[in-house]
């Protein structure tokens, strides 16, 4: 039998990201449960607070030296890319054995083929233009834009909660969720 972890971060429904203390923590859990750590990390590039920065969870567990099994989830449908449109992804093993790989890539194959415009933004996603490229200018331009328009938009959605009577609700840190705080 097979346990596993998930943990979204940023946080879906909540907006908030995992310190790397937290995620340390839940990484020791899942060594002392013996959990499989399955990590959605597919909003990591909303992140709307100056303070806060996105931590991997397999950053940590290299860094920690930790050999729980880690599967990580990205996608271009929650970052700036895709804006939810946008269909395509990846995901990363890391301390998985070899034949667990060769059966999740067989697993994988059987399906249809990602769509075309999925697979080219997913490639753009893992390799963006760089200062100097021809494309760049227009790229960082578009990309400043939507995720100024992301930050903004979050921002105005916690302060309209929050003047609503009765209704408290967290900063949005990061993805584009809110929760309301209980009192």
């Amino acid at each position: 039998m097979c346990a596993e972890q998930v943990v979204i971060n940023p946080g879906n429904p909540t907006g908030q990201l995992l310190t790397e203390t937290d995620i340390e923590a839940i990484i020791k859990v899942c060594e002392e449960e013996g959990l499989l750590l399955l990590a959605d990390e597919v909003y990591q590039e909303n992140v709307y607070d100056d303070g806060q920065k996105f931590i991997a969870f397999k950053q940590v567990v290299e860094s920690i030296g930790s050999t729980v099994e880690t599967a990580s989830f990205h996608s271009v449908s929650k970052g700036f890319q895709g804006e939810c449109g946008m269909r395509g992804g990846y995901m990363e093993l890391h301390n998985f054995a070899p034949e667990a790989i060769e059966a999740v890539y067989k697993c994988v194959s059987v399906g249809l083929c990602s769509n075309l415009p999925g697979q080219v933004c997913v490639d753009l996603m893992v390799n963006p233009p760089k200062p100097g490229d021809e494309s760049y200018e227009l790229y960082a331009s578009e990309r400043d834009g939507i995720f100024n328009s992301l930050g903004y938009r979050a921002k105005l959605l916690v302060e309209g909660l929050n003047a609503l009577p009765g209704i408290t609700c967290n900063p949005s840190e990061g993805a584009m969720y809110a929760v309301r705080k209980r009192i």
